[in-house]
């Protein structure tokens, strides 16, 4: 390799890594109800240990532990969101991800994996620094189907068939850290591995596989199996178990094909043109003999349409609401496809270097705009720590109280920022001392004074200050009279 190509190597790698350091510090991330529920749930368990994690879209179903355990590990340390967001997201994305692309090459050149490399980085760029579980599933899905496909089948040593059991804890790892995709990726990978008929490597996998919800089946036992019973009722209800309504079945697939939409940067709906465009045009060339796919090529296709179809027929017969997070993890199923088709299909290859280069141009320009812009104008992490630094420098060492203006019981965003200010704290929670303030997020004048007077009745207190923050956000500090 020559120097030019050695520095375009290092751009690739330096130039997502500068863009996604730069927000973070620049604390334009999102730090909403989930992220920040999740860190206060890893700080108690410095005190309780927890072998489940938070709860997920089905009430008494929850996530594995795992995501609340590594937060927990970091928070030893860090308490900043900041911080914890680089430590827990944007360097396994920076290190474990192009890791395995590299090694990819062998299935289709390195700049293929560059090319892959590029497009999930600037077309999926929030999973690199937005604290939330789910965006962990990605990396973790694309060590998973590499591993799967390093297998060697044709092996019946269980010394050099030991990577089935790691494949199989990732499997189940994943899953803990996002449900619904993940039992697509269990159930997929399981399949794939009994297909291929070596009782072995399915025992290692499954033992792996098994081993990731060691902490699930303790749980389990030592509370009844409520869990257990609460998916089996999920499963034969003969109606949702949640209230709320999402798309058709058409939607679903609408989702699915957008994932790749997204990923090569085309227009919404295009997805599914370029899917079967594709499909039919690498069936004709095998067919005419112009091309032959390797083995290893066969095995991860196979692998990523048995992982596709299980995660799509969950999907598809769920009585309960399908949203656009349940797909996260399916780009990294079309990144496999890209890089196969990219090194049979020369044309394809060019479109998508066309498209890549024009996505970067755009993500550049979007970038530079938002260097400059006001962060205070969007309801982000340093939007809410400037509004808890102005009451923190307002309160004047005295006890105050907070009331968050929510659409849900509580604010964890403001209570975690709150509670964890420069080690020091003055913050009684939600409580009427003397000296209050209303946090109040943009809402018509009528919900807003009935908040007021709901929390600090009128008759009791008068407000001393007011604030506007750019985002929308009335900040106000209110005093019981003397």
């Amino acid at each position: 390799m020559n120097k030019k190509l050695k520095i375009l190597l290092i751009l690739s790698i330096l130039i997502p890594l500068v863009i996604a350091v730069t927000r973070i510090i620049s604390g334009n991330i999102s730090f909403w109800y989930d992220p920040a529920r999740d860190l206060l749930l890893a700080i108690d368990n410095h005190q309780k240990f927890s072998l489940i994690g938070q709860t997920s879209g089905i009430p008494g179903i929850f996530y594995g532990p795992y995501w609340i355990w590594i937060l927990s590990i970091v928070l030893l340390v860090f308490k900043d969101p900041r911080i914890v967001a680089f430590i827990v997201l944007t360097i396994p994305y920076f290190t474990i991800f192009p890791f395995i692309l590299y090694k990819l090459k062998d299935v289709w050149g390195l700049w293929v994996s560059v090319m892959l490399w590029l497009f999930f980085m600037f077309s999926y760029d929030g999973y690199v620094i937005h604290l939330w579980n789910p965006h962990l599933a990605p990396v973790l899905t694309l060590a998973t189907v590499y591993l799967l496909s390093k297998i060697d089948f044709n092996n019946k040593n269980f010394t050099k068939l030991k990577i089935a059991a790691l494949a199989g804890f990732l499997a189940g790892f994943t899953m803990n850290f996002h449900i619904s995709f993940g039992l697509g990726l269990v159930i997929g990978s399981t399949v794939f591995v009994f297909l291929r008929r070596n009782i072995k490597a399915f025992a290692l996998f499954i033992a792996g596989l098994v081993l990731a919800f060691v902490p699930f089946v303790v749980f389990e036992l030592r509370h009844g199996f409520n869990q257990v019973s609460t998916v089996i009722q999920t499963i034969t209800s003969p109606t949702a178990v949640v209230s709320e309504q999402s798309g058709v079945s058409t939607q679903i697939f609408y989702l699915f094909f957008d994932s790749l939409s997204r990923l090569i940067n085309i227009p919404d709906g295009a997805g599914i043109v370029f899917f079967f465009t594709v499909i039919v045009s690498l069936f004709l060339k095998i067919k005419n003999k112009k091309i032959k796919l390797s083995k290893n090529e066969k095995g991860i296709l196979l692998l990523t349409s048995l992982i596709s179809l299980s995660t799509l027929s969950i999907y598809l017969l769920s009585k309960n609401p399908v949203w656009d997070y349940h797909f996260i993890g399916f780009e990294i199923l079309f990144l496999f496809f890209l890089g196969i088709i990219s090194k049979h299909l020369k044309i394809f290859r060019y479109l998508l270097i066309v498209s890549l280069l024009i996505l970067i141009l755009i993500k550049l320009v979007d970038f530079s705009k938002e260097i400059s812009a006001n962060h205070l104008s969007n309801s982000s992490l340093v939007t809410k720590q400037y509004i808890v630094d102005i009451i923190y420098s307002n309160s004047e060492n005295r006890d105050f109280g907070v009331f968050t203006f929510s659409n849900t019981a509580y604010a964890p965003a403001f209570d975690y920022l709150l509670m964890y200010h420069d080690g020091v704290s003055n913050y009684r929670g939600e409580e009427r001392v003397d000296l209050v303030y209303l946090i109040i997020p943009w809402t018509t004048i009528d919900l807003r004074d009935d908040f007021i007077d709901n929390r600090t009745p009128n008759e009791e207190y008068e407000t001393i200050k007011k604030w506007e923050i750019d985002d929308g956000t009335l900040l106000l500090r209110r005093e019981r009279f003397e």
